[in-house]
């Protein structure tokens, strides 16, 4: 039986224990995610086995993953509930996660249910199919002439200067050595002239979009850095003006030809001037990127219908985060050289000084982390169901549903339609916003928009 409530007080006395590491947590990264084995414990405190779990806001899945785990811990999660005096009941239980977002469905539905072992042996395919691609893509030559594979490149803003119009480039104006800095305090390096950086001082260049078939107008920028591998050992260097021509030209030899033409539909997080340009899918790539993404992407139909989804979601795990322009450097305090990070989460930010990885390594790297969260979940008892729909109108008996677990979107915090875009175009399906309980202008939902919508989902639970 659940444990009584002088029993339990431990899980809210004070700030839950919740990491942010491990192959679950890391599989896919999702806004405002919280940690799944914490979750299992508060299940198996607050129910017995065999009983139904709902959650109505599923996000990517937790609280499905957390009712998997409650049916087979790890030794971390019964060691905290030993640390609490908890006496959890683990034990199999059903879960049924509702949520709008098609790719959020399938992120809990594909970690949940997909053999460990198939999806390894898909993904190894898959991945050897494209290395030849990948290898092409990616050549580049180290410091000593030697044929080698570009691990990422930093590519870098152009500027104009106020005062002279002259233009440089964003890291040549406003980064600084001994010790690393990145400011927007920039200085003319032909005027001395200094100013802050601004979007009205980003240049922009006319360009023809192969897939939109016009021209259009986008930022200007340029390869600053690039780090790369040969066999074993790692190099980087700053562009020479020979690196910068091979690059423009690597770019301009790649075809999007067939990428999916798909259309970002913007919202709260769109700014003016700062977005200009980027309309499209494939506007937040370099050519390189979205090519062999595209590439990877199509690859995925050859494979049965039963592990395709596997795969497509280990794709998009990687994608959002790192194979977009999204991507970051920071510079740290008593670093000598910049931090590579991934997409600041909560919004679309292409920062003065994106990063171009390579997609094959990044995901090369990421099969042992899906295997080892699919491991995890498989074999434990109990099911767990994603179901893609409002919360509005629940289709599960009355008197079914035994706990309620659930963490309800943050008002105006989080557009969390417009961020999944980036993922859910590739699916070609992307959220239908009209239940979406959130304060959003674009929208037309105002707080009292938002309260009865919530009200809706909680009516609906009692």
């Amino acid at each position: 039986m659940p444990q009584k409530n002088d029993e339990i007080l431990s899980l809210y006395d004070s700030p839950f224990p919740s990491g942010r590491t491990g192959a679950i947590y890391n599989a896919f990264s999702y806004p405002t995610k919280i940690s799944a084995e914490a979750e299992a414990v508060f299940i198996a405190c607050h129910t017995k086995v065999g009983d139904t779990i709902l959650d109505p806001f599923g996000g990517s899945g937790t609280t499905g993953i957390a009712a998997k785990l409650a049916g087979k811990p790890n030794k971390a999660m019964i060691s905290l509930a030993s640390s609490l005096g908890l006496n959890p009941e683990w034990g199999e239980r059903t879960a049924y996660c509702y949520e709008l977002s098609p790719v959020g469905s399938m992120i809990g539905d594909v970690l949940c249910n997909t053999d460990p072992m198939r999806f390894k042996k898909a993904a190894d395919e898959l991945m050897a199919r494209i290395k030849d691609m990948a290898d092409e893509a990616y050549h580049i030559k180290d410091n000593q002439g030697n044929n080698s594979i570009i691990r990422h490149i930093v590519w870098s803003d152009i500027i104009e200067c106020p005062e002279c119009g002259h233009e440089s480039t964003y890291a040549k104006s406003c980064i600084t050595y001994n010790p690393l800095r990145i400011s927007d305090a920039a200085r003319c390096p032909r005027c001395g002239k200094t100013f802050t950086v601004k979007t009205e001082n980003h240049c922009m260049e006319r360009m023809t979009d192969e897939v939109l078939s016009r021209d259009i107008l986008r930022r200007k920028r340029v390869p600053y850095k690039i780090y790369g591998i040969t066999g074993k050992t790692k190099w980087s260097r700053v562009c020479t003006e020979e690196d910068i021509d091979f690059i423009l030209k690597q770019q301009a030899g790649f075809s999007l030809a067939g990428f999916p033409l798909r259309e970002i539909k913007w919202g709260m997080l769109y700014r003016n001037g700062y977005h200009s340009g980027m309309s499209h899918l494939h506007h937040f790539y370099t050519t390189r990127n979205a090519s062999v993404l595209n590439a990877i992407w199509n690859e995925t139909d050859s494979f049965p219908t039963d592990i395709r989804n596997a795969l497509r979601i280990f794709i998009l795990s990687y994608n959002a985060s790192h194979s977009t322009l999204m991507t970051r450097v920071v510079a740290k305090k008593s670093s000598s050289d910049f931090i590579l990070t991934g997409a600041q989460p909560g919004v679309l930010y292409i920062s003065s000084l994106p990063v171009e990885k390579n997609i094959y390594l990044g995901l090369l790297r990421k099969i042992k982390i899906f295997h080892d969260a699919l491991s995890q979940l498989y074999h434990s008892p109990g099911k767990s169901y994603f179901i893609n729909k409002s919360s509005l109108s629940i289709d599960l008996p009355d008197n079914s549903v035994s706990y309620v677990f659930t963490d309800p979107p943050f008002g105006d915090f989080i557009p969390y339609s417009e961020i999944n875009q980036i993922n859910e175009l590739w699916l070609g399906r992307i959220t239908d916003a009209t239940d979406e309980v959130v304060i959003n202008p674009s929208q037309n939902k105002d707080i009292n928009k938002y309260e009865s919508l919530m009200n809706g989902v909680f009516k609906e639970i009692s």
